[in-house]
């Protein structure tokens, strides 16, 4: 049933209906109003009750509530601040922590067009269903990777995330897949990194990059779980050099790095899909790594990937 949204004339039937018996069930009301059994139950609630329900009282609540302005039309210095955040790439959630106001309250000035921004241009994308998680027949059995390790092998200090370090990796593809962007999250912190590849993304120019973030991070960096592209055939080059542990995902289970697919989605507001990754330098791409690792988390409880992996203990400290 489409959603209806009462009058004058509604609000009258629903009284009658509630004078004639005052236990006469929503549902009952709903279908004579051509609406919800929720939307009536809402209406008298709000409205006195079943036993004090007036729809000429109730009319006016409404009119009043529909002529109530906003916060952002009340305030515009307020408006001003948000739009400037959400301009500059921060999801409303983050805003609301550093505003104190409600997500849901600036997710509605958005789409409500209070903000003046566009949603396509200051929202990050995302699915409107949940997809469900199943793993589906794989095209390839990950040969090419040689005698590789299998994420069912790996600790369980490194499954329940009780050590940092770990990380999952993936590649973000551009138009025809023709250039694409190395994708890095640490599994405690969620702290993000990706790396340009000006010279295609092939295994060579994969491994090379991954080789000298490694030598240049200043942190240790433990393992690296990644899925089964082609990408990585040259994996054994990191173990051998750099000592870490590779862990390969089951085919086509992006779940199975739940954290990297994530961090994913958020950097495809900066570097959506469609387009050619290569006029992106690593400067650009910093900067939007840096919005993600400076965003209040709800999973740290608002503080940031950035002060969770600068500040978590680590071994020998």
């Amino acid at each position: 049933m489409t959603y209806l949204r009462l009058d004058h004339q509604a609000r009258e039937l629903i009284m009658c209906e509630l004078a004639e018996s005052r236990d006469v069930p929503f549902a009952q009301i709903g279908r004579k109003v051509g609406c919800h059994r929720s939307t009536v139950q809402r209406e008298v609630d709000r409205n006195g009750g079943r036993y004090d329900y007036s729809a000429l009282e109730a009319q006016h609540h409404a009119h009043q509530n529909a002529a109530r302005k906003t916060r952002f039309v009340r305030d515009e210095a307020l408006a001003a601040e948000v739009r400037g955040w959400l301009v500059a790439g921060y999801s409303p959630y983050s805003v609301a922590t550093w505003t104190q106001v409600c997500a849901e309250t600036i997710y509605q000035g958005v789409y409500s067009g209070e903000l003046g921004v566009d949603s396509k241009e200051v929202l990050r994308t995302r699915r409107l269903k949940r997809r469900h998680r199943r793993d589906r027949q794989p095209t390839s059995d990950g040969n090419y990777l040689g005698d590789f390790v299998r994420i069912r092998e790996r600790p369980d200090h490194i499954n329940d995330r009780s050590e940092i370090g770990h990380w999952e990796g993936d590649l973000i593809t551009g138009a025809k897949n023709q250039t694409a962007i190395v994708t890095l999250t640490e599994r405690v912190s969620r702290f993000q990194c990706a790396l340009e590849l000006p010279n295609g993304h092939g295994t060579k120019a994969v491994i090379a990059a991954l080789e000298l973030w490694i030598e240049t991070h200043p942190f240790e960096i433990k393992s690296l779980t990644w899925d089964r592209g082609a990408e990585l055939t040259n994996w054994k080059d990191l173990k051998d050099h750099h000592g870490i542990d590779i862990y390969f995902c089951n085919p086509k289970s992006p779940w199975q790095r739940g954290s990297n697919e994530n961090g994913n989605r958020q950097l495809r507001f900066w570097f959506p899909s469609g387009t050619d990754l290569s006029i992106w330098t690593q400067k650009d791409i910093d900067q939007a790594c840096h919005i993600l690792n400076t965003t209040p988390r709800r999973i740290h409880n608002r503080a940031t990937a950035q002060h969770i992996y600068h500040n978590q203990p680590r071994s020998g400290e």
